[in-house]
């Protein structure tokens, strides 16, 4: 493993048994339980394409909600989320990323950012990104997780 001192959590939506007895030597596991009324009444405002690739769009702002879930249980650690796409090197550094007190994620262009590395010191402010997604959704029915995050 490339970073043994890591602390890995899968969050995932469904507990599949094969999934976690294939990892539960690498990473612990969260079961994430959708908050039904609450995610399906926010998405039932938005204007987003539910189609474009099997609901993209709302799953990539739904993982805000699963990862302060998952935040809530250790809700004063910090909490640094890797899309399952990027490749991390080496000298990524942990150390300087953990000395902030705020939550960090990365610039897509001038009207978007991603939430491919996202970072947050603590469940207060990963519960005060969900407020903030769900007023924003409330407020522009077209927003995506990477207009939120630019806002």
């Amino acid at each position: 493993m490339l970073f043994p001192e890591a602390n890995l959590t899968l969050v995932v939506d469904n507990l599949d048994s094969n999934l976690k007895y294939n990892l539960d030597t690498l990473a612990n596991i969260h079961h994430y339980i959708r908050d039904k009324g609450k995610i399906e009444g926010l998405f039932a405002k938005s204007e987003l394409d539910k189609d474009f690739r099997n609901g993209f769009w709302h799953l990539s702002i739904e993982r805000f909600f699963a990862l302060s879930d998952y935040h809530k249980t250790t809700p004063n650690e910090s909490l640094l989320h890797f899309e399952s796409d990027l490749l991390i090197f080496p000298n990524f550094p942990f150390s300087e990323i953990s000395l902030h007190k705020n939550l960090i994620w990365c610039k897509y262009n001038q009207s978007r950012d991603v939430g491919s590395l996202y970072f947050s010191p603590n469940f207060q402010e990963s519960n005060w990104l969900c407020s903030e997604i769900f007023d924003r959704i409330n407020r522009n029915p077209h927003h995506t997780d990477m207009t939120i995050l630019n806002e």
